[in-house]
């Protein structure tokens, strides 16, 4: 893997909510060629081999307070993580050499890119984003369409550029900032 990007995959930034957590989730996926995104799953058949070690890998950080949580800034983005999100489904001593493979390469990337750039503001998520995606190679990005643009293009998701990208993790903040839940919610 040493060298190699993982230049067929992409990834995937939309919200979530658990329980009244509210978090920003991005999440490696492989696009198709019919414009559907396939989750990457380490026993999938229809995903390319190389792009396997990707499988539950998520980029994730939260948005404002939590129900238990008292936040003045109530759209901070906080608590960003790079980390695979499902460790108890490892079967095989190839997965986990793949995940090991993979989280090296990130750390090594991400201290590479923070000697050469300093590093990123703890609530730029934008930046560490596009740093985790350049260390594995991945250069295409997907956001949640809201709910009415759905309905209007038939597309869930919709292929932007790095710069739509910041736009789309800043409204998402500003949502939770003006404590718009409903519009919000159009985007999980």
């Amino acid at each position: 893997m040493a060298g190699k990007g993982f230049g067929g995959a992409a990834l995937l930034v939309q919200t979530e909510n658990h329980y009244g957590v509210r978090e920003i989730v991005g999440q490696f996926v492989a696009p198709q060629d019919t414009g559907e995104l396939y989750n990457i799953s380490w026993s999938s058949y229809e995903i390319p081999r190389e792009l396997r070690a990707l499988a539950d890998l998520t980029i994730r950080a939260y948005v404002g307070g939590t129900s238990m949580v008292s936040e003045p800034d109530g759209g901070r983005i906080w608590g960003r993580t790079v980390g695979y999100a499902d460790v108890h489904r490892i079967e095989q001593v190839e997965h986990a050499k793949a995940i090991s493979q993979t989280l090296s390469r990130i750390d090594r990337g991400l201290n590479r890119l923070n000697d050469k750039f300093g590093y990123v503001p703890d609530d730029d998520f934008h930046g560490y984003v596009m740093r985790v995606a350049s260390t594995l190679g991945v250069t295409g990005f997907y956001v949640r369409q809201f709910r009415r643009a759905e309905t209007r293009s038939g597309n869930k998701y919709r292929q932007v550029d790095p710069s739509a990208l910041q736009w789309y993790i800043g409204s998402v903040s500003n949502l939770a900032k003006e404590r718009d839940y409903a519009e919000l919610n159009e985007r999980q």
